[in-house]
């Protein structure tokens, strides 16, 4: 779930010829729409795609050392 009031921060100058990188702090309640939606995030990353809100293009698929299941510490 993406939305302008999450918390959020992009590149103070953006000299690239494509997508500039954003950072932001998700904050998901509890609730049937973003369960549905954590899911399918959770597939998107394990295959390095982007999510089901920002498709388009390969995403991290090819970008070398992209995180992997194996980085995050906990399944919780």
């Amino acid at each position: 779930f993406w939305h302008c009031d999450t918390i959020h921060a992009v590149d103070a100058v953006h000299r690239g010829q494509s997508d500039s990188s954003v950072f932001y702090i998700p904050a998901t309640p509890l609730c049937q729409i973003n369960v549905d939606y954590l899911v399918q995030q959770r597939d998107s990353f394990q295959r390095g795609i982007p999510p089901p809100d920002f498709p388009g293009g390969e995403g991290e698929l090819r970008h070398v050392g992209r995180a992997t299941p194996e980085d995050i510490n906990t399944l919780e």
